[in-house]
């Protein structure tokens, strides 16, 4: 039945396809929370290979996109999955934390095809990052900078950062925080792109439920 979507995304010369479910950390905006329970679900490597070699099998494309929440912190999986990337002559696209983003993780992405790291950025301000959003890095803001210091020394791979704005209790020089940062990026790694998106509240989700009690959000 789902034959025919195939066909029409590979017309356009990309396929989109998992290589796990969910993520296990704990972001209080995110769907995460209350579709995959905070739990990152690998499909084993072995299915990876036989679907991905079906896809090329069955389908034209030299371009894989890896909807992957969040694709792994493991570096022997990562290169499990470049080799089966490789193997089938694909570029591809992922997504990523940006506290995974070693030199060691990108570098094996980079030598296996990977053209595109999905990073979400959320904030330049340290209080919505820890406080408010609960994105867990352990040196806040500055992991966020080693991330994109480490993909400007990259020839082969780029980072395309999201920002969110109206977070709730952001105030305007929260944002200017982030403006700045998206400048900072800009500055240090030119290739990369940069995107703003407005904070959408998931109704179950700990921010949701937070801002809701708080009479901050709309419960209608």
């Amino acid at each position: 039945k789902t034959k025919k979507y195939y066909e029409m995304a590979a017309k356009t010369n990309e396929i989109l396809f998992p290589t796990s479910r969910g993520c296990p950390h704990k972001c209080k905006f995110c769907y995460n929370l209350i579709y995959n329970n905070c739990r990152w679900r690998p499909i084993p490597i072995d299915k990876v290979k036989e679907f991905i070699h079906r896809l090329t099998t069955e389908f034209e494309f030299n371009h894989l996109l890896l909807s992957d929440d969040n694709i792994s912190a493991n570096l022997e999986r990562i290169k499990q999955i470049g080799e089966v990337m490789k193997d089938n002559h694909l570029t591809w696209d992922t997504s990523l934390r940006c506290d995974y983003c070693t030199e060691n993780n990108i570098a094996a992405l980079e030598a296996s095809g990977c053209q595109v790291l999905l990073l979400g950025i959320e904030t330049g301000s340290e209080r919505l990052l820890r406080d408010i959003i609960g994105k867990d890095y352990n040196k806040g803001v500055e992991t966020i900078k080693d991330c994109v210091m480490l993909l400007s020394k990259r020839k082969n791979i780029i980072g395309y950062y999201s920002f969110m704005c109206n977070i709730p209790t952001e105030s305007k020089a929260e944002l200017r925080q982030s403006m700045d940062l998206a400048d900072w990026k800009h500055q240090t790694d030119e290739r990369g792109r940069i995107s703003f998106f407005t904070y959408a509240p998931y109704p179950g989700t700990k921010l949701y439920e937070d801002f809701r009690n708080s009479g901050l959000l709309d419960s209608g």
